[in-house]
């Protein structure tokens, strides 16, 4: 049996999905639970990054997917709440 390593398991992911996955939540109010499944993403991964989204962005139905693919690139890892300055 492989043994899988868990600390990178959750940040292999695909972006495009993802900024698919908060468009359709944000624009289309598709639950995230609903979204995350449609887009193959993990749901937890959805909300974390549809807070950051919300948190940058006023209107993201203004926002190209090519500037939301780079933000959430650039922002696609956690940083430890005692890190952050």
């Amino acid at each position: 049996m492989e043994k899988r390593n868990k600390s990178s398991e959750g940040r292999n992911f695909d972006c495009k999905a993802l900024v698919l996955a908060v468009k359709a939540c944000l624009l289309e109010k598709i639950s995230q639970k609903g979204a995350a499944k449609t887009h193959g993403v993990k749901r937890t991964t959805l909300r974390d990054h549809l807070k950051k989204v919300k948190e940058e962005f006023n209107d993201v139905s203004q926002v190209s997917d090519d500037c939301l693919l780079e933000f959430i690139t650039s922002n696609h890892t956690k940083t430890p709440p005692n890190m952050v300055s």
